[in-house]
């Protein structure tokens, strides 16, 4: 017999702690169980610290317990907070006593039984169908240990796929570094560190992922803050001459659409870095990054800026600009969504896309 709370109830032996100070009640359960003695092993005590002794040298199958004893209550043996420290029991009641054995069922015995020649005599028969109870309940929840254990298995090896990305992406920005001190034409230079920053922007991705509780969900706006101030850091951009305000919604993106929402980010607060705010620009400039739903449960990216604007005559798909088409082929091509600009104030970029199921 298995002592792990497992119980075979087909052809085994069981061994049943009775926890019983009245004779009379002893002396029937003897009887009701001596006909398959091969089946069931009793061991009888009279009292809760000898049961306490007797489940410590030899954890029973199932203890069979008057409700109430001489030096506490049976209902103790279902108290443990340790959900698998519990023995699957049955609660010995004397008649009119009916709510204590209901108690203790809600408490987590497996049945009860009301102290009578007649329901003792069955007492074997109650044993097997709680014993059959107890090993399904048993089953099912060494199913669900079993999910748990899997899943667990897999968020570490989820979680160390996402380091290693982003240690191979941090080699890449290295590589990039030191080949840009090489490079002598301002022009190239430019699209260096512009690359540096697409590859920045993605490895945070998966170092958030690789840092976070749940494997498959990141904080966005956390991400988007460390993502911003180290564009800023790039650009050389004085925070006190432009800010930036962060407004995201509790929205749950995933992988495929996390990466390219994060690389148009990139894309068009870079912009607004680079182009938006010249010398020449007088007050505070002010960048805004939203995501949110709409009413329709599409989710909405805006990048605004309260700069100089775009020129009229610029199409963003015929742009003179890798940023601004790699921009439209991530919103139309990897998000499946819409790109509108609106020049009115300054430059605002309304990014719309559905959620995948």
């Amino acid at each position: 017999m298995a002592k792990q709370g497992r119980i075979d109830t087909v052809g085994i032996k069981v061994d049943i702690l009775i926890v019983e100070n009245d004779e009379s009640v002893v002396e029937m359960m003897r009887h009701s169980f001596k006909a398959d003695t091969e089946r069931y092993q009793l061991k009888i005590v009279g009292n809760l610290k000898e049961s306490r002794l007797a489940i410590r040298e030899s954890r029973p199958d199932l203890i069979i317990a008057s409700y109430l004893l001489p030096d506490g209550w049976g209902i103790e043996f279902l108290s443990s907070k340790e959900e698998r420290s519990r023995l699957p029991m049955i609660l010995l009641v004397n008649p009119g006593d009916e709510q204590m054995g209901l108690k203790a069922i809600k408490s987590g015995a497996l049945d009860y039984v009301i102290k009578s020649e007649e329901n003792i005599s069955e007492i074997s028969r109650v044993v097997e169908r709680a014993l059959q109870v107890w090993h399904s309940v048993e089953l099912h929840r060494q199913a669900e240990e079993d999910i748990r254990v899997s899943l667990k298995e897999k968020e570490t090896i989820l979680k160390e796929i996402h380091h290693r990305i982003k240690n191979n992406f941090q080699v890449v920005c290295s590589v990039l570094s030191l080949q840009s001190q090489y490079i002598q034409d301002e022009t190239v230079l430019d699209m260096f560190m512009e690359t540096q920053d697409r590859v920045r922007a993605m490895a945070l991705i998966h170092e958030k992922l690789y840092k976070a509780d749940d494997v498959g969900r990141m904080d966005f706006k956390e991400y988007l803050e460390n993502l911003v101030h180290g564009l800023f850091w790039s650009y050389g951009t004085d925070p006190n001459r432009v800010k930036m305000k962060i407004n995201v919604e509790d929205i749950s993106l995933g992988m495929e659409l996390t990466v390219p929402c994060g690389l148009i980010i990139n894309e068009l607060v870079s912009n607004s870095l680079k182009h938006a705010f010249p010398q020449s620009w007088e007050g505070v400039g002010t960048i805004n990054i939203a995501l949110q739903k709409n009413k329709d449960d599409d989710i909405e990216l805006v990048v605004q800026d309260n700069g100089v604007g775009i020129p009229k005559d610029l199409d963003l798909r015929k742009a003179d600009s890798f940023g601004l088409e790699l921009v439209t082929i991530l919103a139309e091509d990897q998000l499946n969504g819409s790109v509108n600009l609106d020049r009115g104030k300054g430059t605002k970029f309304l990014i719309k896309f559905k959620r995948k199921k």
